[in-house]
């Protein structure tokens, strides 16, 4: 009878410790799982910062293109027109005189700080345009397609109505154009500043 009892004891006891087991393997389980959760909400996290990166550089690169293609379709325009205008400056002066020139081309004015260099080159090449152009003209001269050149028309309009005006032909084209009084206060944005310093020694 004793012996019968003292074995349902220990197989009551061997119970136990099999469950306290699988308790504590439960709970081990359960921290592993906890860890692979950490591990994986770090990995998203580095994840997300990773894109934010990358568009942030995508963004970069985007304007860097837009700032070649600007340099690129200005640039020679421009060095060749300052050119002149030192070349007149420097005829003007005595062959006893030296000059120095400070070309400054201010386009951060009210009218311009606002627009991007994509809009700004398109505001440009409405400047030195003699005639006025139309969105296929722009697209043609920018390198850009129509549609492209009209959403940047559009946000210029947005920032400010009254920098691009349209003229409709009786064709039914629209032709873009700066007024002449914004055009002439664009113009003044780029200035010569010339300093003479006079060394004559007779």
């Amino acid at each position: 009878m004793w012996s019968l009892f003292g074995h349902k004891k220990k197989v009551e006891k061997l119970r136990d410790d099999v469950q306290d087991s699988f308790s504590h393997v439960k709970k081990d389980f359960n921290k592993v799982g906890e860890w692979i959760k950490h591990l994986d909400d770090k990995h998203m996290s580095q994840r997300d910062e990773i894109l934010i990166i990358k568009n942030q550089l995508l963004s970069i690169q985007d304007d860097l293109i837009e700032i070649k293609d600007f340099i690129s379709f200005f640039g020679p325009r421009l060095s060749k027109d300052l050119s002149k205008q030192t070349q007149t400056i420097n005829n003007k002066q005595t062959s006893y005189g030296s000059v120095q020139t400070d070309v400054q081309t201010d386009v951060q004015t009210d009218i311009l700080s606002n627009l991007t260099v994509m809009e700004r080159g398109i505001v440009w090449t409405l400047l030195n345009s003699e005639m006025r152009l139309s969105y296929e003209d722009l697209a043609a001269l920018l390198g850009k397609n129509k549609s492209t050149i009209r959403g940047q028309i559009n946000m210029i309009k947005q920032k400010n109505n009254n920098l691009i005006m349209e003229f409709r032909e009786f064709s039914g084209k629209k032709r873009l154009y700066v007024p002449d009084e914004i055009k002439s206060n664009i113009i003044k944005s780029v200035k010569v500043k010339v300093n003479q310093s006079k060394s004559v020694k007779k």
